[in-house]
C-alpha cells in the first residue's frame, strides 16, 4: 500500500511543474537506493483509472443506445477528452509560432554585421533571440509532457472499461471474444495512443507555420517563394494516402496477430493432447505460418514508412533548392541574408509539414483502426454495466 497520501505534482507551485522540479527528491531517492511502491505517491484524481472509466463509460453508456451505424468509439473519446486535448494543441501552436518569429529576428539581426542597424539595436535583437529560445526550450517539454499524459489517461480509462466489461461476458460474448484478442488489444492497440501524441498538436501548428512563414518569406524572396509554397502543398495528398494505406496495414497486423495468439492459446490448452498424439510439428508449421503472416505485413508497412521518410528527406533539399534556383533565374542577386531566411523556415516548415504532420496522419489512422476494433470487441461484451464505483 501507498504511505503516501497525495499526488506531489498536485500540491507544487506551476514553475515547478514547468522546471519538472516536484521529481528531484524521487530522483535523488532513487539515486541512493532502490525505490520502493511506498516511495511513490499516489496518482492525482484526474489519473485515476475509476475516476477516467466512470468519463468514458457515461459517454459510451449513451453510444450504445444509438443505431449500429452511428457507434463510435472514437467520437467517445472526442466527447471526453476533446476540450483538453484542443487546449493543449492551441497553447503548443503557440509556442511554436513564437519559436517561427525568430527566423524574422535573425533576418533583422544580421544587418548588425552589415552596420545595417546600430549597436544597441544589434544586441537587443540577441537578447530576444535568447529568451524566445529559452521560452520555447521550456514550454515546449511540458506541453509535451502534459499530451503525453493525457494520451495515457485515454489508454487507461478503455482498460478501464475492458476490465470491467470482462468481468460481466455473456456466454454469447465468450465465444465470441477469445482472450488473444483482449491480450492483443491491450498490449498493441492501446499503445498507440502514447506513441504518436507528441505530433497531433502539429494538425494545428502545421498549417499555421506555414502559413505565417509563408508570408515572411515573401517579404524577402517575392514570387519565388511560391515555389516552395506548391512544393511543400504537393506533400499533403502524398501523405494522406500514405497515411491511409498505412491504417490499412494497421488493421490487417492486427487481426494476423490475433490469429497467431490465439494459436499459441490453444496450444497451451492442449498441450497434453498434442503431446500425446505426437502433434507438435503440425501445430508447429500452423503457427510458423501464421507468425510468417504477420512479420509479413509488419516489413510492408516498415518498408513504406522508410520509402515515405526518404522522400521526406529529398524534399528538404528540394524546398530549399528549387525556391534558391527560381530566385537567381528570376534575375534577383542573391544575398546572405535571403540566402540565410529561406533555408532556416523552409527547414523548419518541412520539420513541421514534412514530418510531423504525416506522422501525425499515420498515427490518427491507425487509431481509428485500433478504435474501431476495441469498439467491435466492447460491442461484443455485455451491455448494461454499471458506471465503475
Amino acid at each position: 500500500m501507498f504511505t503516501n497520501t497525495r499526488s506531489q505534482i498536485d500540491s507544487v507551485p506551476i514553475i515547478s511543474k514547468i522546471f519538472f522540479w516536484w521529481l528531484f527528491p524521487l530522483l535523488r531517492l532513487g539515486n541512493s537506493r532502490e525505490l520502493e511502491l511506498d516511495d511513490l505517491y499516489k496518482v492525482t484524481e484526474e489519473t485515476k483509472a475509476e475516476n477516467i472509466g466512470k468519463r468514458i463509460l457515461k459517454h459510451w453508456e449513451y453510444e450504445t443506445n444509438l443505431s449500429t451505424k452511428r457507434r463510435s468509439l472514437f467520437k467517445v473519446l472526442l466527447q471526453t477528452f476533446g476540450m483538453e486535448f484542443l487546449r493543449l494543441i492551441i497553447a503548443m501552436s503557440f509556442i511554436e509560432l513564437v519559436k517561427s518569429s525568430q527566423f524574422l529576428v535573425f533576418a533583422f539581426w544580421l544587418g548588425y554585421f552589415s552596420d545595417e542597424i546600430s549597436f544597441e539595436t544589434g544586441w537587443t535583437l540577441a537578447v530576444v533571440i535568447c529568451v524566445i529560445d529559452f521560452a520555447y526550450n521550456i514550454f515546449r517539454p511540458y506541453l509535451w509532457f502534459r499530451c503525453q499524459c493525457l494520451c495515457m489517461r485515454i489508454r487507461v480509462g478503455i482498460t478501464r472499461i475492458i476490465h470491467l466489461k470482462i468481468l460481466r461476458l455473456s456466454q454469447k460474448s465468450l465465444s465470441s471474444s477469445s482472450g488473444a484478442e483482449i491480450i492483443n488489444i491491450l498490449s498493441n492497440d492501446l499503445n498507440r495512443f502514447d506513441r504518436y501524441a507528441y505530433a497531433f498538436p502539429s494538425f494545428l501548428s502545421g498549417p499555421l507555420q506555414m502559413i505565417f512563414l509563408a508570408v515572411i518569406l515573401w517579404t524577402y524572396m517575392g514570387p519565388s517563394s511560391l515555389a516552395a509554397d506548391i512544393l511543400l502543398l504537393s506533400i499533403i495528398p502524398i501523405q494522406a494516402y500514405v497515411a491511409v494505406v498505412i491504417g490499412k496495414l494497421r488493421g490487417i497486423i492486427g487481426h494476423k496477430s490475433e490469429k497467431r495468439v490465439k494459436h499459441i492459446s490453444e496450444l497451451v490448452l492442449g498441450i497434453v493432447l498434442i503431446k500425446t498424439n505426437a502433434w507438435e510439428e503440425k501445430f508447429r508449421d500452423i503457427v510458423t505460418d501464421a507468425r510468417m503472416d504477420e512479420v509479413t505485413m509488419i516489413n510492408k508497412k516498415s518498408i513504406l514508412f522508410a520509402l515515405n521518410l526518404s522522400f521526406l528527406r529529398i524534399m528538404i533539399k528540394l524546398v530549399v533548392f528549387v525556391p534558391l534556383v527560381v530566385y537567381v533565374l528570376l534575375g534577383y542577386h542573391l544575398t546572405p541574408v535571403t540566402a540565410f531566411v529561406t533555408i532556416a523556415i523552409c527547414t523548419n516548415v518541412m520539420e513541421s509539414i514534412g514530418f510531423l504532420v504525416p506522422y501525425a496522419l499515420s498515427g490518427l489512422s491507425e487509431i481509428v483502426v485500433s478504435t474501431k476494433r476495441i469498439q467491435v470487441h466492447l460491442l461484443l461484451m455485455t451491455s448494461g454495466v454499471s458506471s465503475p464505483q
